[in-house]
C-alpha cells in the first residue's frame, strides 16, 4: 500500500503544487526531534540552513506534515500551507499540510 498508494499521492501532490519546479526544488522529508531535544531550536536551526541554501540557489522548499501545531512552527519560517491531501490509512484518514517556502532574495545594503 505505501509503494501503491501513498508514494504516488505525495509525488504527484509535490509535481502539482511545485509544478514545473518540482525538480528543482528543496524537499524537506521527516523533519523532527527526539521529546527530550524539542524546544531547544535545534529543528529550526536545521531548518533555517537549509532556507539559506535554498534562498542562495534561488529555489523553493516543499514539506508535508501531519502534526497540526507544525504549521504555526513551519509558518514563522516562511512556509505557507498550499493544499491538504488526506492518507487513508487506518480507521481515520491522516490528514497533510502541504506546504512551501518560496525562496527569499537578500537585501541588497547600499
Amino acid at each position: 500500500r505505501f509503494f501503491h498508494e501513498f508514494l504516488p499521492l505525495l509525488h504527484d501532490t509535490k509535481h502539482n503544487v511545485l509544478a514545473e519546479r518540482d525538480a528543482d526544488s528543496w524537499y524537506l522529508v521527516y523533519v523532527g526531534t527526539r521529546a527530550s531535544a524539542r524546544g531547544k531550536g535545534y529543528a529550526r536551526k536545521l531548518i533555517e540552513d537549509v532556507t539559506k541554501q535554498a534562498d542562495l540557489s534561488n529555489r523553493a522548499c516543499y514539506l508535508e506534515s501531519s502534526n497540526g501545531i507544525n504549521p504555526l512552527i513551519y509558518a514563522k519560517l516562511g512556509f505557507a500551507i498550499k493544499c491538504k491531501i488526506h492518507l487513508m490509512r487506518g480507521v481515520r484518514p491522516v490528514e497533510l499540510d502541504i506546504m512551501v517556502r518560496e525562496p527569499v532574495r537578500p537585501s541588497v545594503k547600499v
